[in-house]
Parts: structure tokens; C-alpha cells; sequence
């Protein structure tokens, strides 16, 4: 049986390819490529994909804690994808990611569809953590663990436990971008550099 990608999981896999060939043309020497993944998410993928993380992060010779915040930021970025990424008319929400060795360190990109509302929600988060430091940040993230209201985490447009944590890990500011590409919807594109 042949199954026809639709329009958006095709703009998702153009969009890894075009990544991918950029990567390809300006490697210098840096360790390239050494995890890619396009396709639906849920939580069963989730756990491969790190699975698959780990082992292609073992295999290129980061150290054991460059292996723990990467595959954490993955996890974070993942976990976020499933609550607040566009679910398609099949229940299925699709993402592409790219795993990179690079000489400053191992390179993240993902990228999922975003409606226009989360689009906005996305952005104005990721701007308020551009403008935070390191000390910002875990200030920010233990007032996120201890604010409670009813017994569950305040839900507001300041950023989350999970990008706050995420952006702790990686090179500062972090790298975002939205294509509109199908069906009114954004291309949501997150490039993070897990610092050593």
C-alpha cells in the first residue's frame, strides 16, 4: 500500500530537507548531522526519539552532561510540541527534528505547525526568555515550581516550567522563526545550542 504524504507533512519534510542541505554545504568540519526524525508525535515516539538521542549523542563523543541537557532540551521541546502543537485532521500532530555535532556544541531544530493564536502565545514567550540571563532564569523557574493555584501551576502568558528549563541549557538568546506554509498555518522552527 502506498501511502500519499499530505501538504503539511510534505512542507515538513521540505523544510528538514532545505535544513539539512544548508548543514551539509557550510559543515567545516564539525561532526555533522547525527539524528533526524520527521513524522506524526505522540507519546510512544517521544520515548524512541530520545532513545535514539542518547545513543547517537554516546556515539559522537559528548560528554555524559552534554548527553543529559541535550536530551532533556529534546524532551522539553517534545512535551511541548504534544500540549500546544496543531493536531491535523487525522489526530495526528507532526514534527521534524535534526540533531547536529557541531564546534560550539550539539545543535537542535525543530519544528512543528502552530495556529495563528499559539503563533503569537509562542513568540511573546520566547521574547520575555531572550531578554532573561542564566540568574533570571532559575529564579523564574523555582518561583514556576512553587507558585500554586488550586493545587496546579498558574497558567499564564509568561513562559513555562519547560522553555524555562530548556533555555537554562542552551546558548542564549534562542533561535526561533514562523513560516506560513499551509492551511493558515505557521511552521513554528526552534533552533537551540546545548551549551557545554
Amino acid at each position: 500500500m502506498i501511502r500519499t504524504p499530505s501538504d503539511a507533512q510534505m512542507s515538513l519534510i521540505k523544510e528538514m530537507q532545505e535544513l539539512l542541505h544548508v548543514s551539509s554545504v557550510t559543515d567545516n568540519g564539525s561532526g555533522g548531522v547525527i539524528l533526524t526524525y520527521t513524522g506524526p508525535l505522540d507519546t510512544s515516539s517521544i520515548e524512541s526519539l530520545i532513545y535514539l538521542t542518547e545513543k547517537a549523542i554516546s556515539q559522537c563523543g559528548a560528554s555524559r552532561e552534554e548527553l543529559k541537557k541535550t536530551s532533556s532540551v529534546i524532551y522539553e521541546c517534545l512535551q511541548t510540541v504534544i500540549v500546544h502543537g496543531y493536531i491535523d485532521s487525522k489526530g495526528e500532530t507532526l514534527v521534524y527534528l535534526i540533531l547536529e555535532c557541531t564546534p560550539k556544541g550539539l545543535r537542535i531544530q525543530m519544528g512543528n505547525f502552530v495556529d495563528e493564536i499559539m503563533s503569537v502565545r509562542l513568540r511573546n514567550k520566547l521574547e520575555e526568555i531572550n531578554t532573561l540571563d542564566r540568574s533570571d532564569l532559575r529564579r523564574k523557574s523555582i518561583e514556576l515550581m512553587c507558585v500554586t493555584e488550586n493545587n496546579t501551576l498558574s497558567m499564564s502568558e509568561s513562559p513555562g516550567l519547560g522553555l524555562i528549563n530548556m533555555a537554562g541549557s542552551c546558548d542564549l538568546p534562542l533561535k526561533y522563526e514562523f513560516k506560513t506554509l499551509v492551511l493558515n498555518l505557521k511552521l513554528f522552527t526552534l533552533t537551540a545550542i546545548v551549551n557545554n
